[in-house]
């Protein structure tokens, strides 16, 4: 929820039970009016835990297989890359690429900076601002600071499973 307004994200939930793929709505919570729908494609059910983020003038989203940006007045599609898992920082978007992290410019989704991921499975990014990032896999947790560099990194007392969160 960001300036009086939320995104709704909905999915099928089993083949057949809807008429068209993952779709996102932008809503405006002082009267309910649907400002935009958007057609996310994607395969059945999203999959990730990441929630849409709205950041400026324009939209991320969760879009499984891939991350989904469009423009917050109309819905329109920005860019997309492949990766479900990200944040919205002061910097930019951070994607879990598998092995390795990106940090995207917002607007046009160019790679600004990878890095290699420090922990193996990454179910959650988090900004912890100051240009620190999260980073939460399902034995251990990283935290990089604003260069990129492993500040902290620990193993979590169990494996938890790929659905919680860490905030």
């Amino acid at each position: 929820v960001q300036d009086g307004e939320t995104v709704f994200v909905s999915t099928l939930g089993y083949p057949g039970n809807a008429e068209v793929n993952n779709v996102a709505h932008l809503i405006e919570l002082a009267d309910g009016d649907v400002r935009w729908a958007a057609d996310l494609g994607g395969r059945q059910g999203l999959g990730i835990e990441t929630s849409a983020a709205i950041d400026g003038p324009q939209v991320h989203l969760p879009a499984y297989p891939d991350m989904v940006t469009v423009d917050r007045d109309d819905g329109s599609r920005r860019w997309d890359r492949p990766g479900t898992t990200f944040v919205s920082t002061s910097q930019g978007v951070w994607l879990d690429g598998g092995s390795h992290l990106a940090l995207l410019d917002a607007v046009t989704g160019e790679v600004v900076r990878e890095v290699d991921s420090p922990v193996d499975l990454a179910g959650q990014l988090a900004d912890l601002g100051d240009g620190r990032l999260g980073v939460v896999g399902r034995t251990e947790f990283a935290v990089l600071d604003a260069n990129g560099e492993v500040d902290v990194l620990d193993t979590l007392p169990s494996e938890h499973s790929g659905r919680a969160r860490w905030d």
